[in-house]
């Protein structure tokens, strides 16, 4: 724990995680959305919507080529109780670790980052830094398709699994 003068408190938690393209990557790139992804997330929903303790969530799969970790930040109101914050992040996470997320969540947060994919190559230096990555990960390319598969085919009980393994 730090404490410092902030005019907004953070909370941050950080879950070690597989490294990138290795199974689970994919689904806690999609729990990550479930969580924090749009007004309609379960995060976001729950603390800035409804119980107004927080003015932002946001969660990310920072994955990396060796180890990922799981990035979960939520900047709270300056009245905030942080234990209550922390204690409503806990029970959402083991929400979606003994639920998993709905076939309709899933499917939206699936449409986004398809979507996010394919803009993410309008330059052709994306292009050649993804053809790269796409080498030295699988020693071939070519391998969008396989990468976007790896969204497209994601069920509910994959992305349950994926949190039940590591966000714990």
């Amino acid at each position: 724990t730090m404490l410092d003068k902030v005019d907004l408190p953070r909370i941050r938690f950080a879950y070690h995680t597989p490294a990138q393209y290795q199974p689970g990557d994919a689904e806690l790139d999609l729990a990550a959305a479930v969580l924090t992804q749009g007004k309609s997330s379960r995060l976001y929903k729950r603390l800035v919507l409804d119980e107004k303790l927080a003015v932002d969530v946001s969660a990310v799969q920072d994955s990396g080529s060796l180890s990922s970790m799981f990035l979960l930040d939520v900047t709270c109101t300056p009245e905030a109780d942080l234990n209550r914050v922390e204690a409503i992040i806990d029970e959402e996470v083991n929400r979606l670790i003994a639920s998993g997320p709905t076939a309709a969540e899933l499917e939206q947060r699936k449409a986004t980052i398809e979507l996010g994919m394919l803009s993410s190559l309008e330059s052709v230096l994306a292009i050649a830094d993804r053809l790269n990555a796409y080498q030295y990960a699988f020693g071939e390319p070519n391998s969008f398709k396989r990468d976007l598969d790896r969204y497209r085919n994601a069920a509910p009980a994959g992305v349950q699994a994926a949190a039940r393994s590591y966000l714990t």
